[in-house]
């Protein structure tokens, strides 16, 4: 067993894998993936690789948006000023989903690793899980109450392949992927949702607001889940959707995770095909639709004219041996600014609000979203990948 260290190296160590995998959609992707393939007991992390996938699919799909508007005024001879609008307005809904995501990994990337220490030194699991405490992560009291609680369970059990694969409604393993999805709406719907300190460079966060709700309302937040032909072919013939509704409601969230994972984990034969899908290398993540699906969709600009494939950017630089960094350190996005780097998302990945601490909200306002869930309140629908289900045609055919 590894020699346990100070406290504060192993702060600082967290300190630096987290500012290291929270870089951009691509970098955050990857962790949650190689997460859960070490640590298959803690399903959230598979859940949160999928859900990633999705953001970096919809901030292509703002990407996507502007150009083909651009190219639509264009052939029209309108002139630049008529689109400045609407590009500001996909700027701000593409960082608005960077930063949502930046501010949940920013918070249980310290959990996760305080879980992984433990396993290490197990003897000291409790000084470990503590250290979440400290102003350098703040992490809510009730999370780090349901890591050592889970912790415990996972110990009892010996992190045995029979205890780590029970994901059954009412199971250590729910319980704990329930308790995570609680807080991680908490923690945006404080910083993000809820937050009107700051105002955009182009717009206002009630503009923002507004905006995603009214991406909700015209199925623009569609999230796709593509689902192997067979253990051993993982190329894909079918997606599942699953529509998520306002965005702005915590309940809605909360509840659209809980059905995530009761959906697409429940029944272990799709979880193994959807595993299968995701884990494959030919199906790396890179942001643009044509992960999961090559024969629709197009990294090529050409296809931004209607018929043909559909254009769909890769959110990080890409070739197919991989991801191409414009300098070492950095992995340029195909959006033309970091969200972290500009105002006024920089003050939100720079000085998060300090999140309210409210350890009893979780447990007297949201006690049975701990529950067991059997089966998911919205059905998912299931379609070709050939139909689009997963897109809108205002996305790439601009009226």
């Amino acid at each position: 067993m590894a020699e346990f260290k100070d406290l504060q190296h192993y702060k600082k160590a967290i300190e630096k894998r987290r500012a290291l995998a929270n870089q951009n959609n691509i970098f955050r992707t990857f962790y949650y993936k190689l997460y859960w393939q070490e640590h298959p007991e803690v399903p959230w992390a598979f859940l949160a690789h999928l859900v990633s996938r999705n953001a970096g699919y919809q901030m292509s799909d703002a990407d996507r948006y502007q150009r083909v508007l651009l190219w639509s005024l264009g052939t029209l001879g309108v002139g630049a000023a008529a689109w400045g609008a609407s590009s500001k307005q996909m700027e701000a809904f593409f960082a608005y989903l960077e930063t949502g995501n930046f501010l949940i990994f920013r918070d249980v990337c310290p959990g996760l690793e305080a879980y992984r220490l433990a396993k290490m030194h197990p003897d000291h699991s409790d000084e470990l899980f503590e250290l979440l405490r400290n102003p350098a992560f703040t992490v809510d009291p009730f999370v780090i109450d349901n890591w050592k609680a889970f912790f415990a369970a996972a110990q009892d059990n010996a992190w045995s392949p029979e205890w780590s694969l029970d994901w059954s409604p009412g199971s250590a393993i729910q319980r704990h992927s329930f308790a995570l999805i609680i807080n991680e709406q908490n923690q945006i719907q404080d910083r993000l949702v809820s937050n009107n300190r700051y105002l955009g460079h182009f717009t206002s966060w009630k503009d923002i607001n507004d905006m995603v709700r009214e991406a909700g309302e015209k199925g623009w937040t569609r999230l796709c889940f593509p689902v192997a032909h067979s253990l051993g072919d993982a190329t894909p013939d079918d997606l599942l959707i699953y529509t998520v509704g306002e965005f702005s409601d915590i309940d809605n969230r909360i509840e659209t995770g809980r059905d995530l994972f009761v959906g697409l984990f429940g029944d272990l034969g799709r979880r193994r095909l959807i595993e299968t899908w995701a884990l494959s290398p030919d199906h790396l993540h890179s942001g643009s639709r044509r992960d999961y699906n090559r024969q629709d969709y197009s990294y090529s600009t050409a296809s931004l004219e209607p018929g043909g494939d559909v254009f769909s950017p890769p959110v990080g630089y890409w070739n197919e041996k991989g991801y191409v960094p414009k300098r070492l350190d950095v992995l340029e996005p195909v959006w033309p600014f970091f969200p972290g780097r500009k105002y006024p998302f920089s003050l939100l990945h720079r000085e998060p609000l300090k999140y309210s601490y409210r350890p009893v909200r979780s447990w007297i306002d949201y006690p049975a979203y701990l529950n067991p869930l059997r089966a998911p309140r919205k059905a998912f629908a299931t379609c070709r990948l050939d139909q689009l289900c997963e897109v809108d045609k205002a996305w790439y055919l601009p009226s």
